[in-house]
């Protein structure tokens, strides 16, 4: 009975919404859509922010189980990726003057379920980026783990 009661919950657990769980998603978007030119910029509003970047080089670098035309696809190189606690000048500048050239960063931003992040934080993280050249051009929300907000050099 034990062990039918913990299979049925594990069960369970393995397709609930998990914390950050929308990750694969993200990757499988940028993926889609990106190329080794592009950059990505993950902002988690808790230190080290390094630590949140693991999860997306895991399925960028990593991940066997992505859709045959998916795979396919070349990923953003590591160095292309940039973990922040805040999208300012000041944490971005020198990231986005290694690339220059970039036509599309995908920014990532973590929020965790719950939480009161402010909209103020997500608007000062593209008032950032479209200093630098790069405008808003779709966000994707993502269930239990913020928001994908893909923005381009174009139609600013």
């Amino acid at each position: 009975v034990s062990t039918a009661r913990t299979f049925a919950q594990t069960s369970r657990l393995a397709v609930a919404a998990t914390w950050w769980g929308a990750t694969r998603a993200a990757v499988e978007q940028a993926r889609r859509e990106g190329s080794p030119a592009d950059l990505v910029i993950i902002r988690a509003d808790r230190t080290p922010p390094d630590w949140y970047a693991a999860p997306w080089l895991y399925y960028m670098e990593k991940y066997q189980g992505f859709p045959a035309t998916v795979a396919a696809r070349p990923p953003i190189p590591a160095d292309h990726t940039l973990a922040v606690v805040y999208v300012t000048p000041r944490a971005v500048a020198g990231f986005l003057a290694a690339h220059p050239g970039s036509p599309v960063v995908f920014l990532l931003e973590y929020d965790v379920p719950g939480a009161t992040f402010p909209r103020s934080v997500h608007d000062e993280s593209l008032r950032t980026l479209r200093r630098y050249g790069y405008c808003s051009a779709q966000e994707i929300p993502l269930r239990y783990t913020g928001a994908l907000t893909i923005v381009r050099r174009t139609g600013c």
